[in-house]
């Protein structure tokens, strides 16, 4: 063991480790803010709305992107976030969210998220709330832009890439 031990550290020297990745910091409060005020002036308000439930549901759910966003603009899976999977309380103080797959769920068991009303600007149920007011889809993915197309993770990408470059 102690040679192949040793051979392998010397082809991890020789050619270096190619399976690095690009370091990415967590979203913070402040840019949280940021993306706020970006996704307002850079998009239609219906756009608009979609992103920022979307990075609030995200932030405060502790999301991952597969767990709320279509694999493509035109197709969605079975574990894609979809519209009867978000529910609300009848007095809109919380909202339930469920997440059927998860990189974290290996037997797709499935959890619920609740995320509760907060006394801010950030607050995930209001920006839901408001995103659901604006759209007329009955199903299908829960975040859908204005011309029909899903919410996916390049285009989540995308969005950060210009707000934070």
């Amino acid at each position: 063991m102690n040679l192949l031990y040793l051979l392998l550290r010397g082809i991890h020297r020789n050619q270096g480790n190619t399976l690095t990745r690009i370091k990415r910091s967590p979203i913070t409060i402040r840019q949280l803010f940021a993306l706020q005020s970006f996704v307002r002036f850079c998009c239609s308000p219906y756009d608009a709305a979609i992103l920022w439930s979307a990075f609030t549901m995200a932030f405060f759910g502790l999301l991952r992107s597969s767990e709320y966003t279509a694999p493509t603009q035109t197709t969605f899976l079975d574990f894609t976030l979809l519209i009867n999977d978000v529910s609300f309380s009848v007095d809109s103080r919380f909202m339930c969210i469920a997440i059927r797959a998860s990189k974290t769920d290996p037997f797709r068991h499935g959890t619920i998220i609740r995320l509760f009303r907060i006394t801010s600007t950030l607050c995930p149920v209001q920006a839901a709330l408001r995103y659901q007011a604006l759209s007329t889809h009955t199903t299908g993915p829960f975040f859908r832009f204005f011309n029909g197309s899903y919410l996916t993770r390049t285009s989540v990408q995308q969005m950060l890439q210009r707000c934070f470059p």
